[in-house]
């Protein structure tokens, strides 16, 4: 089955009316799909239930509001090219780049050794314009894009991606689009009006232009939605046939006028960065507000998600824990029945502890331990000022275990140093009437002494 996630891409498009249309998909299992569309008029405002509050909302502008320029080179540093093609772009613009939103696509290496960046260039003005006449109604864009952008992104997740070279013409609502791409780079992309007299015109002096200066032998056209005259003029004066390709399949005839926004929506669901960077400078006061509340709605609903996991860990970690004190109680006591309820349980389990001391560990260390066999010596030689220990060893050399779990426990200590002889028999003295301790040997010369001691715990 294919199920649904609470997961949405908006698609948001404008025309020169100031009608705006929305196109909303859903993450699924297997993808995503178009789950609403809808359209508001100039007076029109938007109303969307809170599941979308925190979703990417992708504003695509017009492509006659897009600047699109191309420059190859065979530097091999990506960072030393792209200063460059800015360099270069800063030199010649008309407007300063600082009014200028810029972004970049770097394509892959061709046969000639080198790779092409293609800029895609808004006016600022043109995104605070096109923000500011959807907030009017209602709506923020979290990201910007724009249709030429869309259009390629979208191809590069088609089959004409296999294609090294292809000139590709895309009938939108308001305007359409061209645009000839080269081995994964756009080198020309064109808008123009659908009622414009000059359309057919345009298109096919865009296309003997590629054709002219790109020295490209283009033997087809490639469109998507292009209404049967334009197809048949256009393959009729270009004298190329054109093939039609089906850019987004989800669409049904009637979904058809919301492929602009879908277009757009795509965009934002393949890029995260999707196309223009929009930060908080350009956020209007209203658009901060938005913005805010929708953290606060992303932040709460992962806070949600947080406890709800960990109660659920919480709730599987504890149903582990009662099954495997079970499982230790029924080996401990397997002829009484512990209950659910916690009191009876702990009046079960205290019973048994007061009436039954069979499970108690028999073989607990039996010998004195390292820490107080050093506790033992220090108060030994206390009062013997003489004696004084430069090598001290414990070494536990046997301990009950499976195969000889009556074994018992073995140690030795070793100890060397100085001392007279008055002292050093008062010392080997409490040594030997030291309960468990038994001196192997004891050597006494020149004031220097060697000692060796067993102990010998209880099997």
């Amino acid at each position: 089955m294919d199920f649904k996630l609470p997961i949405y891409c908006i698609g948001v498009t404008q025309s020169a009316e100031n009608v705006t249309r929305i196109a909303i998909l859903q993450k699924t299992c297997k993808g995503w799909s178009l789950c609403r569309c809808e359209k508001l008029t100039e007076t029109g405002a938007l109303s969307w239930p809170k599941r979308f509050l925190s979703s990417k909302v992708v504003l695509s502008l017009q492509g006659q509001e897009t600047l699109v320029k191309s420059v190859s080179s065979s530097l091999k540093s990506k960072k030393n090219f792209l200063k460059m093609v800015y360099a270069e772009q800063e030199a010649t613009a008309a407007f300063p780049l600082k009014d200028l939103v810029i972004a970049h696509d770097l394509g892959e290496w061709n046969s000639a050794q080198e790779r092409v960046v293609t800029l895609w260039m808004l006016q600022r003005q043109s995104v605070a314009l096109a923000t500011a006449l959807l907030e009017e109604k209602g709506g923020f864009a979290t990201h910007i894009s724009c249709r030429a952008k869309d259009l390629f992104s979208a191809l590069q997740q088609s089959l004409l991606r296999n294609l090294a070279t292809y000139f590709f013409v895309y009938e939108g609502l308001d305007e359409t689009v061209c645009l000839f791409v080269q081995e994964g780079s756009v080198l020309l992309s064109r808008s123009f009006k659908n009622d414009s007299g000059s359309l057919l015109d345009d298109l096919l002096a865009s296309f003997a232009y590629v054709q002219e200066v790109y020295t490209a032998s283009l033997s087809e056209i490639h469109g998507a939605y292009l209404s049967s005259s334009l197809r048949t003029l256009l393959s009729r004066r270009a004298g190329v046939p054109v093939i039609i390709s089906l850019l987004f399949s989800e669409l049904s005839p009637d979904q058809e006028v919301y492929r602009d926004a879908v277009a757009a929506a795509f965009q934002g669901v393949r890029s995260c960065h999707t196309c223009f960077s929009y930060s908080w400078g350009d956020f209007s006061r209203k658009a901060c507000s938005y913005w805010i509340k929708k953290r606060l709605w992303s932040l709460s609903k992962l806070a949600f998600a947080s406890a709800l996991a960990i109660f659920i860990g919480g709730g599987v970690e504890s149903l582990l824990l009662v099954h495997k004190a079970q499982q230790i109680f029924r080996e401990i006591a397997p002829e009484k029945e512990i209950t659910r309820v916690f009191r009876s349980a702990q009046q079960v389990v205290k019973e048994v502890c007061d009436s039954d001391h069979s499970w108690e560990y028999e073989y607990l260390p039996t010998v004195p331990t390292n820490q107080e066999v050093m506790e033992v010596l220090g108060r030994m030689t206390a009062n013997l000022p003489s004696v004084s220990f430069s090598h001290y060893l414990y070494k536990l050399e046997d301990i009950p275990s499976e195969e000889r779990p009556l074994g018992g426990y073995r140690a030795y200590i070793s100890l060397q140093g100085a001392a007279n002889d008055e002292d050093f028999a008062s010392f080997i003295d409490q040594l030997s009437a030291w309960i468990g301790a038994r001196v192997l040997s004891k050597k006494l010369a020149d004031r220097q002494f060697d000692v060796r001691i067993a102990l010998q715990g209880r099997g």
